[in-house]
């Protein structure tokens, strides 16, 4: 947000509008169980995300955020670890199911795919898009799914505290 407010004031100085781009989440659509923390942020970004288009406008500043789904990152192996763990599974087993069954063009997204759409929303062919945050998942319908993992890490935990 700060980052935002900052871009957003030197563009104002400027005069020549700009653009402002947010990394989101598919889980600012929808969040699970485990995933509180992480999707509250991503709600946040989707929020400011909205607010900022609508403020910033008047100065030709485009404000827009993108969303990603499961993308071929460290942030993912170590995800991948840990359902790994729950479920007593390999390594790479985990995201290769929820690949498989969840998103719909049927491979992990790579980080080069995400930067696509990065691209796009600053470029000119962009220029009427504002306040919206985009999702680049494959089609995943992911969050039921991981859902039913964090049902099981719900458990898992509850036993520990007792």
């Amino acid at each position: 947000m700060n980052t935002h407010i900052a871009a957003a004031k030197q563009m104002v100085k400027q005069g020549l509008g700009g653009r402002i781009l947010g990394a989101g989440s598919i889980a600012s659509f929808r969040t699970a169980e485990c995933l509180g923390p992480y999707g509250a942020t991503k709600f946040a970004v989707r929020g400011f995300t909205e607010a900022a288009a609508k403020e910033w406008a008047r100065y030709g500043i485009r404000v827009n955020a993108y969303a990603p789904g499961i993308v071929d990152t460290p942030m993912w192996d170590h995800i991948d670890e840990e359902f790994a763990k729950i479920e007593g599974i390999p390594v790479g087993e985990a995201r290769a199911r929820w690949v498989k069954r969840d998103v719909k063009l049927g491979r992990t997204q790579q980080p080069e795919d995400v930067a696509k759409l990065v691209s796009w929303l600053v470029s000119d062919e962009a220029e009427y898009i504002t306040g919206q945050t985009v999702k680049t998942c494959g089609g995943a319908s992911l969050v039921s799914r991981i859902s039913r993992l964090c049902e099981r890490l719900v458990i898992m935990n509850d036993r520990i505290l007792q």
